[in-house]
């Protein structure tokens, strides 16, 4: 439970948030494969509970499937997306408008809950850019994402 930044009442609700994530095949023990996978979070550890979540392959599937039952799952898709994009030396209109049409244009398909004015900004500051030939801003989503991590935290990860 340290893991994940929040104490449990009990042993036994401990060893059941931590099979539940860490025993995928619901075997009741951790066989060499998921023992690893506990290690390597551990080492993660350092990390903020929701970044644990977002990078621990085991933890993420459970997360991700609380948030699809919450119907907030496009929050963690783009939470991913924009980290994936920032990896990219020099974005692109190719490589950066999928974001914006999936996730912050008005009506996406998976539209995020940030501000109107946020999400205004960027696509502004994207279809500027784009229009001008210019390079797309590397900052373009980091508002939108740190907006987007703190309703992960504070909603989506305190239900969980």
């Amino acid at each position: 439970m340290s893991l994940l930044a929040t104490p449990a009442n009990d042993t036994a609700t401990e060893c059941v948030l931590i099979f539940t994530i860490f025993d995928p095949d619901g075997s009741g023990t951790l066989d060499r494969e998921e023992f690893g996978s506990l290690m390597k979070a551990t080492i993660m550890s350092k990390l903020t509970h929701v970044e644990f979540l977002m990078k621990n392959d085991a933890a993420k599937k459970v997360m991700e499937e609380h948030m699809a039952s919450e119907y907030t799952e496009e929050n963690g898709r783009f939470y991913e997306a924009v980290n994936e994009w920032k990896k990219i030396e020099e974005p692109t209109v190719e490589n950066t408008a999928p974001i914006i049409d999936t996730y912050i244009r008005v009506n996406s398909e998976q539209q995020v809950n940030i501000s109107s004015g946020m999400a205004a900004a960027c696509v502004d500051a994207f279809e500027s850019a784009r229009d001008s030939g210019g390079k797309i801003p590397k900052d373009l989503f980091d508002a939108s994402q740190k907006e987007i991590y703190k309703i992960i935290d504070k909603d989506s990860f305190s239900r969980f």
